[in-house]
Formats: structure tokens, C-alpha cells, sequence
């Protein structure tokens, strides 16, 4: 086995891209030139099939004229032998209807009209050959040539020969296996320089490398390494510190980069939570502005008509302030509207009541859970607290005050958020006219 392995070690290349190489020619042509030679054999095969059908066809037809014909002079006869050997493949020919009547124009076998009649298939639409039955099994000679009529009533029927040399079976055999033993072949030594030349030399390779390893590691630990591989041992060993040291660097390093990567991060959402509560509350009442109520209104208006609760909404502005501004100074008006804010806040319900600044002096308060006339005494509370302290705020006659409208969601019959703010406004316009603090949408 060796000195097998040594002869065909001494065939192959010393480059392994060339060995590849070769590889793949070899397996690509052991596939390529055998389908090749295939291909031409089969193509020379069908190419002597079609002309000796061909010649057969014109044999009976010329066959059929001249023997219409009468040889007045004699001349015919040369013509009639010639074209008698010209279509000595013909051995029966005859015209077949479909009720298996034979007219015979030519007989040169033994078999009978009635059983090449019965072989007749009149479904065909196109001249074909079959091999003719003989005893029930498929003659190895002879072959059965039908040619449809145009009127479809009759086919004339043609016994042929094939011979030894239009494609016989025994020489298509010996060429189909000699093409398969050549692929086979080509294939076979593919593989054995691939299994040779590249796969086992890529093995020993790998189990050598293993076991420089697995010794040097053992000779490191137990001090037996040899003198002419202490170098490399040392090299090596130095190099696994090195290694180890650079990855407790990186480590280190990944470490401290998650830990600063865990703190922007966190940074960034508090900037962005308290950048969206600036950005939802107003810089002078601290109250939430207009956005929050139109983002709020529907999502509390949609929750309260499934739950079946009631929804208050109070809308109320500061009566006469514009006198305020324009006696005491746009600072007077800042500084009532943060002292009502204050005030909102302290009388209303935190994490539960949303309180707004609609815009100018106009505020809004959204009573989850609460009833239109509890929601009408908690606006009277912040209408009376409000009036203690606006008469700081300047001597304006009449003094400061806050018209105040509530709208229930169920009790008023609200279809939509802004069919709630309408019928809210519209109470806070009636409790102006009526000089009173508080007017629901249905009266005082």
C-alpha cells in the first residue's frame, strides 16, 4: 500500500492549486467528453434510422409506379432490378383499412398480412416505427413503418429491416458501456488524486499541528522540553501571556465602554422625558398646555364611555383681565396667572385631574370620576380663593373674578371632545352674562 501511495504521490504536482486543478478538469471531463460521444452516437444512430426509412418509403413508391407502368419497350427492366436492390430492406409492404383488409404490394418474409395488419395503429396521426411483434416480443430485426392516408381510412404499412449495421443491438451496447467505463474511470482516479493529492496531506497536516501543540504544552508544564525547542516554547509561552494580557485589556476596555454606553443612554432618555414635560407644560402656571388636552380629551372622553363613568370638564377665564394689563403691567398679569396656578394646583386632584392652560388667561380642568355638581363646588372653591387674593392686584372696580362653565360627558349628552369644550365654553359664557361664578350647560 505504501509503495502504491509513493508511485502515485510521484504523479501528482508539487503546488496544491495545481493538483486542484487537475482535479477539476479531470472530474469535469470524465462527465463532458463521454455525454460528448454519447450525444454523436446516439445523433449518428437517429441520422441512419431516418435515411433508412426514408429510402424505404421511396422504394415502395417507385415500386408501386413502375409497376403501373408498361414496359413497351423493354427499357423498364434495369430500372425495376435496381430499384429491387436499392429497397432490399422493404421485406412486406400493404395497404391497411380499418376493417384489417390487406391489399399487398410487396412480400419478401414469411410472417402473414393478417398479423402485420392486427399491429396497425389507425389513432396515429404521424408516420412512426415500432419493432413488429414476433411470438408477442419485440423483433430485434424488424420494424413496422405506418404511414397515415389523408382521408384517414387506410395506412400503408411497411415491414423493414433494420440489419446489423442500423443500429443493432449488440454494437449500442458495447458503445453505451464502453462511454459509462470511461466516465466511471475518469471519475474514479478524480477522486483518488483528490483523496491523495489533497485531502490526506490536508489530514496530516492537521494531526501533526495537534500534536506539536499537546507536546509543547505538556513539555512547558512537566520541564522536559527539548534544548532545541526551548525558543519556541519560550516564544510561545510569552506570546499566550501576551495574549491573555491583552484580553483582560479588552475586557477592561469593553467593560468601561458598556458602563459609559449604559450611562449616555440613560442620560438621553431622562433629556428626552424631561424635554417631552417641557414641551407639555406651561412655563408660567406649570400646568400642562393646550397639546396635552387635545392628546388626553379623546383617549379620557373614549375610556369614560366604556367604563360608564362620568367625565366633568371646567372651563373658566379671569374676568376684566385685560384691565389688569392695562393698569397695573403685563408683570400684575404673569403674576395672577402663576398664583392661579398654583391655585388649580392645589385645589384639584394630583396624578388624577388634568389641569390646563387653554391659552391668554383661559384654563381648563378635566374631572376624571367626578359628577357635574361636585365638579361645580370644587369650581366654586377656586372661584372663592381666587377672590380673597385678587384684591391684592390693584384697585380695579369692580375687583377680579373668575367666570367658570362645567359640561359633563354623560349628564350633557357630549358626542365628540370638542362637543364637550363647546358645551363647557358656552356655560362659562353664560355665567358671564349672569354675573354669577359658576353656570353649568344646562343653567346656574
Amino acid at each position: 500500500m505504501n509503495g502504491w501511495r509513493r508511485w502515485f504521490g510521484a504523479l501528482l504536482p508539487e503546488s496544491l492549486a495545481t493538483r486542484g486543478t487537475l482535479v477539476l478538469v479531470l472530474a469535469v471531463g470524465s462527465v463532458v467528453l463521454p455525454g460528448y460521444l454519447a450525444y454523436r452516437a446516439w445523433a449518428e444512430t437517429l441520422t441512419q434510422r431516418q435515411e433508412y426509412e426514408r429510402q424505404a418509403l421511396l422504394a415502395v413508391a417507385l415500386s408501386d409506379r413502375l409497376a403501373q407502368t408498361p414496359d413497351e419497350s423493354g427499357q423498364l427492366a434495369d430500372c425495376r432490378r435496381a430499384l429491387d436492390e436499392y429497397s432490399r430492406r422493404v421485406r412486406w409492404a400493404g395497404i391497411v383499412d380499418r376493417e384489417r383488409h390487406v391489399l399487398e404490394l410487396s412480400r419478401r418474409t414469411e410472417i402473414r398480412a393478417e398479423r402485420i395488419a392486427a399491429q396497425v395503429d389507425f389513432s396515429e396521426t404521424a408516420r412512426t416505427s415500432k419493432p413488429l411483434l414476433d411470438g408477442g416480443q419485440p423483433s430485434s430485426r424488424l420494424d413496422l413503418l405506418t404511414l397515415p392516408q389523408p382521408d384517414g381510412r387506410a395506412v400503408v404499412a411497411v415491414v423493414l429491416d433494420r440489419g446489423p449495421s442500423a443500429g443493432g443491438a449488440g454494437v449500442s451496447d458495447i458503445t453505451w458501456l464502453g462511454l459509462a467505463c470511461l466516465a466511471i474511470g475518469g471519475l474514479g482516479l478524480a477522486w483518488a488524486w483528490f483523496h491523495f493529492g489533497i485531502e490526506q496531506p490536508v489530514q496530516r497536516l492537521a494531526r501533526r499541528l495537534g500534536a506539536v501543540q499537546a507536546g509543547l504544552t505538556e513539555a512547558a508544564a512537566d520541564g522536559t522540553l527539548p534544548s532545541d525547542l526551548a525558543d519556541v516554547a519560550r516564544a510561545i509561552g510569552s506570546l499566550q501571556r501576551d495574549l491573555a494580557g491583552w484580553r483582560d485589556e479588552a475586557e477592561r476596555r469593553r467593560d468601561s465602554a458598556d458602563a459609559t454606553v449604559a450611562t449616555r443612554v440613560r442620560q438621553a432618555v431622562l433629556a428626552q422625558r424631561r424635554a417631552e414635560r417641557e414641551a407639555d407644560t406651561d412655563s408660567l402656571t406649570r400646568l400642562a398646555n393646550r397639546r396635552v388636552l387635545e392628546r388626553e380629551l379623546p383617549r379620557l372622553i373614549e375610556e369614560h364611555r366604556r367604563s360608564g363613568d362620568e367625565l366633568t370638564l371646567v372651563m373658566f377665564d379671569v374676568d376684566r383681565f385685560k384691565a389688569l394689563n392695562d393698569a397695573c403691567g403685563h408683570l400684575a398679569g404673569d403674576t395672577l396667572l402663576a398664583f392661579l396656578g398654583d391655585l388649580v394646583r392645589a385645589a384639584t386632584r394630583k396624578g388624577t385631574d388634568l389641569t390646563v392652560r387653554y391659552g391668554g388667561d383661559e384654563f381648563v380642568l378635566a374631572l376624571p370620576g367626578t359628577a357635574a355638581p361636585t365638579a361645580c363646588d370644587v369650581a366654586r372653591r377656586i372661584a372663592a380663593l381666587f377672590a380673597q387674593r385678587a384684591k391684592s392686584f390693584g384697585s380695579l372696580d369692580p375687583p377680579l373674578s373668575l367666570s367658570m362653565g362645567v359640561a359633563a360627558l354623560h349628564a350633557h349628552a357630549a358626542m365628540s371632545p370638542a362637543h364637550l369644550l363647546q358645551l363647557a365654553d358656552a356655560a362659562m359664557y353664560r355665567a358671564k352674562r349672569q354675573h354669577v361664578s359658576v353656570a353649568t350647560a344646562t343653567g346656574v
